[in-house]
């Protein structure tokens, strides 16, 4: 198999070592290439944050080919991304996951700048198994990480971001797990929607808003609501086939219909307040009468 496969990635190797001597910067001129780096731009101009390929890269490309150990994840280099109020958003990933790069760590700062954004549909589609978000990034934007099919297994958010947006992981798998810190207010619309093998979501204390479907059609069995919670759009949790117990740590949020499956029983604390016999159609229980 080796010996086929050197005559292949010959070219690209060569590629490699030429762009380690002559650059490819995707501007008009030289001095457009230094001021897009250092100055601020408008968002409709993306630059490209360009990283270029060292020896050691290329024998972690060969060490990978060959079966041999590699690192974990990489640090994300191949980036668009603008610059706005000192600080950057990145707009898309353009290496797709080359060659089945095992994870992403995005970076942290871009030219001394923090990365604090995440735009809609920047790493959509991608072939990563693993995505770290440092705790730079308050943003990550609608559809960021979605349609990442049969790839996706780990997501690790940062504990300062505080917006997921709509669809911002929907359609990807096999993820099987998620932590929402307690910095994230507000999680969109199909944020997780049809996240099929999403089994187990922790929402730590401080999520405040759940958006309509954010979590419908996943996997989940059991789940505990924070005590901060105040709102829970239509159908957050609907077409949950295997959730069948919800707890909720502090008071009824305002009901809006149908939020979760036929088969589900709410369980709540004594002293919580605004709760009923049911609650969205669904009967609610002491904590005490949980099995």
């Amino acid at each position: 198999m080796k010996k086929f496969l050197y005559p292949l990635l010959l070219p690209l190797l060569l590629v490699l070592g030429a762009c380690s001597k002559s650059p490819v910067v995707e501007t008009e001129s030289e001095g457009e290439k230094q001021q897009g780096v250092k100055k601020e731009v408008q968002p409709e101009e993306p630059v490209a944050h360009a990283k270029l390929v060292k020896e050691s890269d290329v024998n972690k490309l060969m060490r990978r080919i060959n079966g041999e150990p590699s690192e974990e994840v990489l640090i994300d280099s191949d980036l668009w991304y603008v610059v706005e109020g000192g600080t950057v958003k990145i707009i898309e990933n353009r290496s797709g996951g080359l060659l089945g790069n095992p994870g992403t760590r995005l970076p942290e700062k871009i030219d001394g700048k923090p990365v604090t954004s995440i735009g809609p549909k920047a790493y959509a589609g991608t072939r990563q198994r693993v995505f770290i978000i440092p705790d730079t990034v308050t943003d990550i934007g609608e559809e960021a990480f979605a349609d990442c099919y049969s790839t996706l297994e780990e997501v690790k958010i940062g504990k300062n971001v505080t917006s997921i947006g709509k669809g911002a992981f929907r359609f990807s798998m096999p993820l099987k797990s998620i932590t929402i810190p307690g910095s994230v207010i507000s999680i969109g619309e199909e944020a997780f929607m049809s996240c099929r093998t999403l089994t187990n979501i922790t929402l730590q204390e401080g999520v405040s808003s759940i958006g309509k479907e954010a979590f419908a059609n996943t996997y989940v069995q059991d789940i505990t609501i924070p005590e901060s919670l105040k709102n829970m759009g239509k159908g957050a949790f609907y077409l949950c086939s295997r959730l069948s117990s919800v707890t909720f740590l502090g008071d009824a949020p305002e009901e809006v219909g149908r939020v979760f499956p036929a088969k589900v029983i709410i369980y709540r604390k004594p002293e919580a307040k605004g709760w009923g016999d049911t609650w969205g159609g669904r009967p609610v229980k002491l904590i005490s009468e949980k099995p």
